[in-house]
């Protein structure tokens, strides 16, 4: 590579494509591979090669080989489609480590390409398992939470059933934390088929009665919508009603026979309007 620094990352250069390692360890894409791939063509046809790939120096020479691919294996093979034989490359510091090419590779991928769940839970995996890398390090990779890498994590632990409605999109995350409480995998199954149906609060009702063994309680409600009027709910205010209008019919015929008018047009106003709030229409009672 021409023009190289003494430190950190290069500035792009022309490489021969036929001196780059493709490490095939590191998990690639699945969906979308070929589609992508062809449309890269035609954009490298139209414009050329705009965005560089990201290699590594390799401390001696492996069979023939200079770099280690780090990102862009879908633009080298777009070039040797089109019949490029060199590709423009950023190389970083020979010195980097595994976790720092892993890092590097998200950085460059991830934020870009629309990973599938179980593309995601792959890649996690491999940072977990072949990097060594802590769930909050690979948090931190993928600019992420701890709980996003946690829902990953348990979903490679899963059935195959379930992995494959998840990455069709039949049910999401929230399902699949759900569906681990459950230990026996022919139950998990079967509790699948709900869960493409039930939306998450409904489904962890269902998954509850199956773990405890217990049908889950109704949910109480308003006391004032479900509960139904008894006779002695009715009977004491509408004796209470009628005994305050006789007293206020009293006092309106008293009224009207000191001829005063304004406060028998008061009074009759009130028994109105007990009158219809008690629903007492049809009481014999002077209103």
């Amino acid at each position: 590579m021409s023009e190289k620094k003494k430190t950190g990352a290069q500035a792009a250069s022309m490489v021969a494509i036929s001196s780059i390692l493709i490490p095939g360890n590191v998990p690639n894409r699945d969906t979308g591979w070929e589609k992508q791939l062809n449309e890269l063509v035609e954009s490298i046809k139209a414009n050329g090669q705009v965005q560089p790939i990201l290699v590594s120096a390799l401390s001696t020479s492996q069979d023939g080989f200079e770099y280690e691919l780090v990102a862009g294996q879908r633009r080298i093979e777009a070039l040797k489609k089109i019949g490029h034989n060199t590709v423009k490359a950023v190389c970083i510091a020979a010195k980097a480590t595994k976790k720092n090419k892993f890092g590097a590779h998200i950085a460059e991928n991830f934020g870009r390409q629309d990973y599938t769940p179980m593309e995601q839970a792959t890649l996690v995996k491999y940072a977990i398992e072949e990097l060594g890398m802590t769930q909050q390090e690979v948090a931190a990779t993928f600019g992420m939470t701890a709980g996003w890498v946690s829902q990953r994590v348990t979903a490679l632990k899963q059935p195959k059933e379930v992995q494959k409605s998840l990455e069709e999109g039949d049910i999401n995350f929230t399902h699949v934390r759900e569906i681990s409480r459950v230990k026996d995998d022919e139950e998990k199954k079967k509790l699948l088929k709900h869960a493409k149906k039930e939306d998450a609060s409904t489904f962890k009702e269902r998954v509850d009665e199956v773990v405890t063994g217990k049908k889950p309680r109704k949910k109480a409600k308003k006391a004032a919508e479900t509960a139904a009027p008894t006779k002695s709910d009715n009977v004491r205010p509408k004796k209470d009603a009628l005994a305050m209008m006789k007293k206020l019919d009293k006092a309106q015929a008293a009224a009207a026979k000191d001829e005063k008018k304004e406060r028998v047009a008061h009074l009759s106003g009130i028994l109105r309007g007990i009158s219809w709030a008690y629903k007492l229409n049809g009481a014999n009672i002077k209103v």
